[in-house]
């Protein structure tokens, strides 16, 4: 660093040379002549060296403070040693410190040239310009040609970790992946702020590391006042990147919280818990009791009169100071207007800063107490309703709870509430185990009801042995207590039911003449069978050619023959039986079995039968009465094509099913029945026939059982070929299939 080192050296050996001369002279016991002039050359030689060395020294350091710095040079300054010294000493710490400060600054900092942006700057001036601002803006791509101007001679360390650089050589080459999508208007902003004499700059700025992060920064640079020091022109970024997220979490809170305050069914207020003054109050509570914010903020509930009555309030600030919150308790308020309402209050501390404040929670809950209330009045009168109803009622929901059942209920079959519990306990005591499971699925059914299902009808036990038939209604009355509830109400026709099983029976008696007929046909092959037999036999007792495999296996035929006709007999006294239980019945089953009693007397007829099952569903039914229902429609098919004669008399039977029912279409090609009779088929004793071979309750009776037994239809219309009979019976669900 310093150039004269190496004639102080030299200095110094002089110098110790001329004293150790002089200590040597001093020494010597006498001085000759010749030894003073020694000792005069030596200290004039002592004085050159001084004033040489002082020459030197002051040059040496004139030297480098040239170099070092030209702006700072004063030609024909002369120092003394001393003040050498200090200077030199002054200027490298200076540069040492500056070079530290801007190495391990936490702040990135660049260094800049400005002076070319300057000129530009400086000749747009000179072209009349004088909004720089407006004039850069319209013609952008003469500010990025300005932009382009800038050098950036150095970065510090803080800039390498803030853009995730490896080096300056990567930074500086690829500086401008750094800018982010406002630089161009910072540059023409800083411009301007040169432009306009200002000086200081600071503005906010996107940037982008390396890695493509977005840093947000704040530019700051101190503007010079001439020209000369935009050379080295020190601009500092602040990385802001995470205040700027944190603002953002603040800002999205903020509006969060602000969406949820005033934008919840709640209204809310805020107070002093000491003073009771309100700090803030949302939009509902605004909106329900009509007041404005800026009525309310300052004042308490007492300034505001709000408070419907003072017990209400001493009620609620006792209830806070002694539990510490509120939780949904009933209090009246009034309105501005003075109106009263009804308000659920939940209060709790909360802490802003600080200090302590008062949160209030409330709903409006006028309508819906009127409403609470009004509902209560309703229950009260349906419960008198079903209680002096004449009829059994129960109402019940989808756990199986019994909610209520009727003084009616008690009487006709001797269970009270108590008794029951639920419905599955109910089940048990009430109906016969054989169709308990199918009772079962039928209330789950109901509770999907969206309006009255069909009736069904069901035998039951009273409390005390007796049996009844009771027919069922059930319809729903919505959700109560969580729960699908429905009420089922009950009628008591057994009576009925022994008049319509009368009625069947008299049906039955009343075609007994023809079933006897149709026994004697199914009768007449067999018993030729069994005569043959016979009749084989004796012959070969006659021939004497008898043995004993022959008579085995006439025998056999016998017996065969003998099994049939016990069979016909059981068909037709299981027809005549009464029904007692509703059960689960397969059509092709029931069809089946009642070709078994028909079949015969079709054939003897020359009657073809053609069925075609579509679907294999099965429906609720009684047995015997459906199979009733079919023998009497195919017996009147049967009479209609014998009295009609058709070319190749068919009775066509179709099985299929719709979205609700499952249909039994039974039709022949006997030309079809008369419009005026048509209306009248089902009319009681009405028929077609003579007096001899008809009693006009067949198809009546089959009406009667679909209908009122079957909970069905019973349809007849013609078609292209003859009539057609269609007998419709409620399918089971899903759920009970």
């Amino acid at each position: 660093m310093i150039s004269s080192q190496k004639p102080l050296y030299k200095f110094l050996f002089l110098f110790i040379y001329i004293l150790l001369s002089l200590l040597w002279l001093i020494m010597q016991e006498s001085i000759e002549p010749i030894d003073w002039i020694f000792v005069s050359i030596t200290v004039t030689g002592l004085y050159l060296l001084l004033k040489w060395y002082e020459k030197t020294y002051t040059y040496n350091i004139e030297s480098m403070i040239y170099n070092e710095d030209q702006r700072h040079y004063q030609k024909g300054i002369v120092l003394n040693h001393d003040e050498h010294k200090r200077v030199l000493y002054s200027l490298s710490e200076q540069e040492y410190s500056f070079r530290m400060l801007f190495e391990n600054s936490e702040i990135s900092i660049w260094n800049e040239d400005f002076r070319d942006v300057i000129e530009a700057v400086e000749e747009l001036r000179s072209n009349g310009i004088t909004n720089i601002h407006q004039y850069l803006s319209d013609n952008i791509d003469l500010a990025y040609e300005i932009v382009s101007k800038v050098k950036v001679v150095d970065v510090n360390r803080a800039t390498l970790r803030l853009f995730k650089a490896h080096s300056k050589e990567q930074f500086l080459a690829d500086i401008d992946s750094t800018f982010g999508d406002n630089a161009i208007m910072v540059f023409i902003d800083e411009l301007t702020a040169i432009w306009e004499g200002k000086k200081f700059f600071r503005q906010e700025a996107n940037y982008k590391t390396f890695e493509g992060d977005l840093i947000h920064g704040i530019v700051t640079f101190q503007i010079p006042q001439d020209k000369e020091h935009f050379a080295t022109l020190s601009v500092s970024i602040i990385d802001i990147t995470a205040l700027k997220k944190t603002q953002e979490a603040l800002r999205v809170s903020n509006e969060k919280f602000e969406k949820a305050f005033n934008q919840t069914p709640h209204f809310i207020s805020i107070s002093d818990i000491e003073t009771g003054e309100m700090l803030d109050v949302n939009h509902k509570y605004e909106e329900v009791l009509g007041y404005k914010k800026t009525d309310i903020i300052g004042k308490s509930t007492l300034d505001l009169n709000i408070w419907n009555s003072k017990k209400d309030r001493d009620r609620f600030v006792h209830t806070f100071k002694d539990k510490g919150y509120l939780d949904g308790d009933m209090f009246s308020v009034n309105k501005q207007n003075g109106q009263p309402i009804t308000a659920k209050l939940y209060a709790n501390t909360i802490t802003i800063g600080e200090k302590d404040y008062l949160l209030v929670v409330a709903n409006d809950v006028t309508q819906k107490e009127q409403y609470l209330k009004e509902l209560e009045r309703k229950k009260r009168e349906l419960e008198t309703i079903i209680q002096v109803a004449p009829y059994p009622i129960i109402i019940h929901d989808k756990s199986g709870k019994i909610h209520m059942l009727n003084h009616a209920w008690s009487h006709y079959s001797g269970y009270k509430l108590e008794d029951l519990e639920t419905i599955d306990k109910g089940i048990t005591l009430m109906f016969d185990t054989s169709i308990q499971e199918l009772v079962r699925k039928n209330i789950v059914e109901r509770y999907n009801l969206t309006s009255s299902g069909e009736p069904t009808q069901y035998r039951i036990k009273t409390k005390s042995g007796e049996e009844a038939i009771w027919q069922f209604t059930t319809a729903p009355l919505g959700i109560v207590d969580g729960q699908e509830t429905v009420v089922t109400s009950a009628v008591d026709i057994t009576e009925l039911k022994q008049k319509d099983d009368m009625l069947i029976a008299q049906s039955r008696h009343a075609a007994m003449g023809e079933m006897i007929g149709m026994i004697a046909h199914q009768w007449r092959q067999p018993l030729s069978s069994i005569s043959m037999d016979a009749n084989s036999m004796l012959f070969d007792i006659a021939m004497n050619e008898l043995d004993l495999s022959r008579v085995e296996e006439y025998a056999k035929s016998i017996a065969y023959q003998t099994q049939h006709l016990s069979k016909t007999i059981d068909d037709f006294r299981n027809f005549f039986k009464p029904d007692k239980l509703l059960l689960r019945v397969n059509i092709e089953k029931t069809l089946n079995q009642t070709l078994t009693i028909v079949q015969n007397s079709l054939k003897n007829n020359n009657i073809s039968l053609n069925i075609a099952y579509q679907s294999n569903e099965e429906v609720n039914a009684f047995p015997r009465e459906l199979m009733q229902v079919f023998v009497n429609i195919i017996n009147n098919a049967k009479g209609s094509l014998v009295v009609r004669k058709p070319k190749d008399p068919i009775i066509n039977i179709r099985v299929y099913s719709d979205k609700k029912y499952l249909n039994i279409e039974i039709c022949d090609n006997g030309a079809g029945i008369d419009d005026d009779v048509l209306p009248k088929v089902f009319n009681p004793y009405f028929s077609t026939k003579d007096t001899q071979r008809g009693t006009g309750m067949g198809l009546y009776m089959s009406q009667i059982i679909v209908q009122k037994h079957l909970n069905g239809k019973l349809e007849v219309y013609n078609n292209e070929q003859g009539a057609c009979f269609k007998v419709r019976l409620m399918k089971l669900s899903k759920e009970k299939a």
